[in-house]
């Protein structure tokens, strides 16, 4: 393989957090008396920035986003893991990148406590090498400023040994602003089909975790 280090995207990528997230995201709503989404739009939800999600998805101005993205962080530890489950194949991933010698990373936009104790839950947090998130002053709030964080951890300093696997275009984006690879999948909440993540620079898209491992292992 040529890569010394294999970052993931958590929500989406690794996890299947959808029902959580949309959930919590109700409840704030509800409580503000905005209209529900439907479930189908909801999925814009999980993946990106709260300070994104709610004015598209939810239609806030921007005094109420910053009230309800406050709202959100506040309670989402209630919500988190309810329907939560590891995707197909995520372990054997995180494994195989291990045989070969590899690292085992996070690079996600929850904040790293929520994506460390999630983690841990699901009995993923002990093959991975290192959980890079958003840090709790949210001076770490971007993709870029994640992966760079995970690098540094690792002490991986070649960008050209590191890809970030993920199923939006904000990892995409993230991926390309800090010079990394990327893989995008489409079975999380982002990317709908190959034919989405052709937009973007990447090296592989995938419809499933085995189809991810097939790749890493050329």
């Amino acid at each position: 393989m040529k890569y010394d280090l294999v970052l993931f995207d958590l929500d989406g990528t690794m996890l299947d957090t959808g029902n959580g997230i949309c959930e919590c995201a109700w409840s704030v709503l509800d409580e503000l008396g905005m209209p529900r989404p439907d479930r189908e739009q909801m999925r814009r939800f999980v993946g990106p920035p709260l300070e994104i999600t709610f004015p598209t998805v939810a239609g806030t101005d921007p005094e109420t986003t910053v009230k309800a993205a406050a709202m959100y962080r506040q309670r989402y530890d209630e919500y988190a893991e309810r329907g939560c489950v590891p995707y197909d194949g995520i372990l054997d991933a995180l494994h195989f990148v291990h045989s070969v010698s590899a690292k085992t990373g996070t690079a996600t936009l929850k904040k790293e406590f929520h994506a460390r104790r999630m983690l841990k839950h699901y009995h993923l947090a002990e093959h991975l090498d290192f959980i890079a998130g958003v840090d709790d002053a949210g001076e770490r709030a971007t993709k870029e400023l994640v992966v760079a964080h995970a690098m540094r951890g690792l002490g991986v300093s070649d960008p050209g040994k590191v890809v970030l696997i993920g199923d939006t275009e904000y990892d995409a984006r993230g991926a390309m602003a800090a010079g990394i690879d990327f893989i995008g999948v489409t079975y999380g909440y982002g990317f709908a089909s190959k034919e989405e993540i052709a937009a973007f620079p990447h090296v592989y898209a995938a419809d499933t975790v085995a189809e991810v491992i097939a790749y890493l292992k050329k």
